[in-house]
């Protein structure tokens, strides 16, 4: 089972700019007993003291897992959808195309629509978006999450905190469905995960469209 979470950088002198590229984006997968087995835990720099290896890590050159074109495609909105919230924080709200308050108001009813299902029915959320046998860790942590994401929601509508709504997005499209549709065992039909990529890039086309 893998039970440790570590970060482990390979051991290079002189790496490649391409060989960094996934690690700055926080990419970490699992890895079989026999692959770390043969890998060489990197030395601790002017020490002899190697570090203990780990059944996760950050690899440089980590393909994705789903490589079907529909998880291309959906991966892609949500990805798109995050880079333009993205955008929306860095230029702040403005005298776009859409009012700055329709972008907060979809921000904050999707996270809170979501945020009930993982408070109230955890297993419920989590077994229509993730083929996973759910137990009682799972159901702890959405409940927890849930809670906080509710609050969260709420807060940003009642401030109309348009920078916050879009840095949020930007953050949990990019480790939400983006991450998960490539590396996890997400359903992606209408009634199971495939929804939050779109509704990601339905936000992101909001926000930008509000500077």
């Amino acid at each position: 089972m893998h039970h440790l979470f570590e970060l482990w950088f390979p051991a290079s002198k002189n790496p490649k700019i391409g060989d960094l590229t996934l690690i700055t984006m926080g990419l970490i997968v699992p890895v079989p007993s026999r692959a770390r087995s043969a890998a060489r835990p990197p030395t601790h720099p002017g020490s002899s003291v190697r570090m203990r290896s780990s059944p996760f890590y950050l690899h440089p050159q980590a393909a994705p897992k789903n490589t079907k074109s529909l998880d291309y495609i959906l991966c892609a909105a949500s990805l798109a959808g995050s880079l333009l919230s993205l955008y929306a924080f860095v230029k702040g709200p403005g005298d776009g195309r859409f009012p700055a308050e329709w972008y907060v108001l979809f921000v904050s009813v999707t996270f809170t629509l979501y945020a009930i299902g993982f408070f109230l029915t955890p297993k419920a959320i989590i077994d229509m978006n993730f083929t996973v046998r759910v137990d009682k860790y799972h159901e702890f942590f959405a409940r927890f999450c849930g809670f906080t994401m509710l609050l969260f929601a709420i807060a940003i509508y009642q401030a109309q905190a348009f920078k916050v709504a879009a840095i949020w997005s930007f953050g949990c499209g990019l480790i939400g469905p983006t991450y998960a549709g490539l590396y996890l065992e997400p359903k992606q039909t209408a009634m199971g995960h495939m929804p939050a990529h779109i509704l990601f890039l339905i936000g992101g086309v909001l926000g930008a469209g509000a500077v």
